[in-house]
């Protein structure tokens, strides 16, 4: 409890701390998948299953991989897609999966990772297409989400398209 008689938003729990970061740094995203809240740090995942919603319902998963860019994090019914500091990954309630090893070389060493914070995606669910689109750091504009790569998961595998240009993205949107 603070000095104001409320309780202080900065405390630490058995397994989590709440206002603030720690090692695995702040919490940059959050979303439902299944009957689970996901919560992404910086470089974990942790997993609230609700129920009494004690906070002896939240469990870390993952403790050396989480998301990067915030607007990156998408929800594809199934599985979440993301933007890590380790390239993209998917996420199954259980199970980290590093899906873009073959453009990894692209994805990571042609950008600014301070500008890759800013980076964007949307899913399509039309098409079952992930987009992310992030700044080439060789771009005159470098905060500028100008470079897209779409991962296509028709088919049952996953495939990266060519990167493509000439498109800048500061928002995305399926509407």
């Amino acid at each position: 409890i603070g000095t104001d008689g409320a309780p202080n938003p900065h405390r630490y729990t058995e397994s989590f701390f709440i206002g603030g970061s720690n090692r695995n740094g702040q919490i940059e995203g959050q979303m439902v998948l299944g009957d689970n809240i996901i919560y992404y740090t910086e470089n974990s995942i942790w997993r609230f299953s609700p129920g009494i919603g004690d906070v002896n319902d939240l469990d870390i998963v993952k403790d050396n991989i989480g998301l990067y860019a915030p607007f990156s994090l998408v929800n594809t019914g199934n599985f979440h897609i993301f933007l890590s500091q380790r390239g993209v990954f998917s996420f199954d309630g259980t199970t980290t999966t590093h899906i873009s090893a073959k453009i990894d070389d692209i994805l990571l060493k042609d950008t600014s990772p301070a500008n890759l914070k800013f980076a964007k995606a949307v899913f399509d669910h039309e098409n079952n297409q992930y987009k992310l689109y992030i700044p080439e750091q060789s771009w005159d504009r470098p905060t500028r989400n100008n470079l897209r790569f779409t991962f296509d998961l028709r088919g049952g595998s996953f495939i990266w398209h060519p990167p493509s240009t000439g498109q800048e993205a500061s928002y995305v949107s399926n509407f």
